[in-house]
């Protein structure tokens, strides 16, 4: 960053981390994701957006590289106007009772592995 900052000249911006956290990625064509897009598309109707990356930290990393379980955030019950983080963080209860049936039909095909 300091390096694309000074290249269009930025010199006098500082940069300090606060904090950070290792990063962990399941590939997008893993068994947790397909279950995960299956399930999505049984309780929304559509197929999912899937993204290799967010932008949020959590302790995943413990479980991929130390546990090597694959993780991955298979549903999201927020919308644009959640508030992320903010006093007023929000959700819909709609939303909220679709994310646990998506996660109930995700976890129940786990059952049926041969």
């Amino acid at each position: 960053m300091e390096k694309h900052l000074r290249a269009h000249n930025f010199d006098d911006v500082k940069l300090k981390v606060h904090s950070k956290a290792t990063p962990a990625k399941t590939p997008l064509k893993s068994d947790l994701v397909k279950r995960s897009s299956d399930a999505a598309k049984t309780i929304y109707g559509v197929t999912p957006i899937l993204w290799p990356m967010m932008p949020a930290t959590g302790p995943m990393a413990l479980f991929r590289k130390a546990l090597d379980i694959p993780v991955a955030m298979v549903n999201t019950v927020s919308y644009v106007g959640s508030s992320y983080h903010a006093p007023d963080e929000h959700i819909y209860v709609e939303h909220y009772k679709a994310g646990i049936k998506h996660l109930a039909v995700m976890i129940a095909g786990y059952g049926n592995q041969t």
